[in-house]
């Protein structure tokens, strides 16, 4: 908040400057964070609006800079979550639908470009869940499509490391949640089956933390235990 204000009070063309408006930018994003985490729902959303506002104009400034894209991004896909949060799924909408745009933007740009793939992924995973929120299935399960490309992409890239078939078996278990949202029994049950056999690999060969052991792998077999074999509403109509 002193950092905030110290930029606030800066004559207006130093103020003005691309580097210090993206460290202001950066700096409400968390400040943001700080209220969300604080239950002050109303101070986070004014900030992460702010937020938003100062990273766009740096991106305006330099439009085709890919680190100023990606902060953008941030902001944009962290609002999204703060939204979603608090069950403003419209807002939410709106900003991960920008998010994604950015993000992109970004690959097109340089499809080589890891952080770029790892943005796509990130911001689509949050576009995919609130398409679902919004009862907008069809939608989420393309979407969802493309994260998990996106990841897979990743995956390949790092040569298949445990942290990054990890997060494929994450993004696979939550795109088979929007799946059963929508009552796609069938296909969420491919994506789980999936998600579960990397979990149980990565168990096998020590690389699970003690969390994901007892969290994350036993969810994941209750899921396909309860609603697969055959594919069913076996954890109710929503989870």
């Amino acid at each position: 908040m002193q950092a905030e204000a110290f930029a606030a009070a800066l004559p207006q063309a130093l103020g003005g400057d691309v580097d210090v408006m993206r460290a202001r930018g950066s700096n409400l994003r968390l400040m943001g964070e700080a209220y969300h985490r604080l239950e002050m729902v109303e101070e986070a959303r004014l900030t992460l609006d702010r937020a938003v506002a100062q990273q766009r104009a740096v991106t305006e400034a330099a439009p085709n800079n890919p680190a100023y894209m990606r902060n953008y991004a941030i902001a944009l896909w962290y609002r999204a979550v703060v939204h979603r949060s608090n069950e403003r799924n419209e807002a939410a909408r709106a900003s991960i639908e920008e998010s994604v745009a950015v993000a992109r933007r970004m690959r097109e740009r340089d499809p080589n470009d890891a952080g770029a793939i790892r943005m796509v992924a990130i911001a689509t995973e949050v576009y995919a869940q609130v398409l679902a929120d919004l009862d907008r299935f069809s939608e989420s399960y393309a979407v969802g499509q493309e994260v998990i490309a996106a990841h897979r992409e990743l995956a390949r890239r790092a040569g298949d490391t445990a942290g990054a078939r990890r997060s494929l078996a994450a993004a696979l278990m939550t795109h088979g949640g929007n799946s059963y949202n929508g009552a796609a029994y069938a296909r969420a049950c491919a994506a789980w089956e999936e998600g579960l056999a990397i979990y149980e690999d990565l168990n096998r060969s020590g690389a699970m933390s003690e969390r994901d052991r007892t969290v994350t792998l036993t969810q994941s077999r209750d899921f396909v235990r309860r609603a697969c074999a055959p594919p069913r509403a076996g954890l109710g109509s929503r989870i």
